[in-house]
């Protein structure tokens, strides 16, 4: 099933009752496996991206700009590929460095008036729970902290499969837990290149990680690839957004605060094709685009359907 809910600001997942049919204002993904499917999905995907992308450059995000980006679907088989579990030079397994002195915080160049959520409207954020994509259960010694910024990570493996994904998150989580000896997967969220994004580690604890920096108060979205060696997809960019927005709404922090990995550490990551929509303020507009439209809200995929679209992605034959 897709439940419906949120995350409080606590970082505790609650699924909302609904007394009737609600109208979802899908902004997240949706890559179906199969020829048609995929077709329509992928059009899909290009036409709302490219909605996004002419208000973030006119800097205007309104919802009139945005409009046709937005249809009423119902979320099916979501698509999903990563790495091989191991990193170079992320938080996997990135060498212990000194840290940064300071990261720098984006300037937003968005009209602000335009970035103030519809209160009636909701945007959709679908994420594949943990229970689907095959965790393990967190272990001791996970430390609450209060979001104050985000921060963007990659998993620095190259990628070329689809069928890879759920196997990859799990081989991340397998190394944190049993070779670096951390209670989780080190991310609060992940997303994979064909735009599917995965729970992670609950936003209610500091992540961790391989580097010399301090990752309490950061929301952790890692992007599954390797950034300097290949450039990002625009379906994962769109989804790095509405998960991005998503903490932007829920721990109230300002977009101005994203940053990368490599702003804390002496590190490489997120890779260079992803860190330049850090630095030249493009990530932040479409993110301040995503909350024009909206409150971002959480929809976990889990259960029969969760499993299923796992089953699916696992067993697809479409290369990255």
């Amino acid at each position: 099933m897709s439940d419906r809910g949120d995350y409080r600001s606590d970082g505790s997942y609650h699924a909302a009752e609904t007394s009737g049919p609600s109208r979802r204002r899908f902004l997240g993904v949706l890559v179906a496996l199969g020829a048609a499917g995929g077709a329509a999905a992928v059009g899909w995907l290009r036409q709302r991206n490219l909605a996004l992308s002419e208000s973030v450059a006119g800097r205007t995000a309104t919802v009139s700009s945005l409009q046709s980006s937005v249809v009423d679907v119902d979320p099916g088989p979501a698509d999903s590929t990563d790495s091989s579990g191991g990193a170079t030079q992320s938080d996997a397994q990135a060498t212990v460095d000194p840290p940064a002195t300071e990261a720098p915080t984006t300037e937003s160049t968005v009209d602000q008036s335009a970035t103030q959520p519809d209160a009636t409207l909701t945007v959709d954020v679908p994420v594949i729970c943990r229970q689907s994509w095959g965790a393990t259960a967190a272990r001791d010694g996970l430390q609450p902290h209060t979001i104050e910024r985000l921060t963007v990570h990659h998993t620095a493996s190259p990628i070329s499969r689809v069928a890879d994904g759920p196997g990859n998150i799990r081989s991340h989580q397998r190394f944190h837990q049993q070779d670096k000896g951390w209670p989780d997967i080190a991310y609060h969220f992940l997303v994979d290149p064909v735009g599917n994004i995965y729970q992670g580690r609950d936003p209610a604890f500091g992540g961790d990680t391989a580097t010399n920096y301090d990752p309490n108060g950061h929301f952790l979205v890692c992007l599954e690839g390797d950034y300097d060696r290949a450039g990002v997809n625009d379906s994962q960019v769109a989804s790095l957004a509405l998960v991005l927005a998503w903490g932007v709404f829920t721990f109230g922090v300002d977009a101005g605060t994203l940053g990368g990995h490599r702003d804390y550490a002496d590190t490489q990551c997120p890779g260079d094709s992803v860190y330049q929509l850090l630095t030249d303020g493009s990530l932040t507009g479409r993110i301040e685009a995503v909350l024009a439209q909206g409150e971002p809200a959480i929809v976990e995929v889990c259960g029969a359907e969760g499993d299923r679209i796992v089953s699916e992605v696992e067993a697809s034959d479409q290369e990255i």
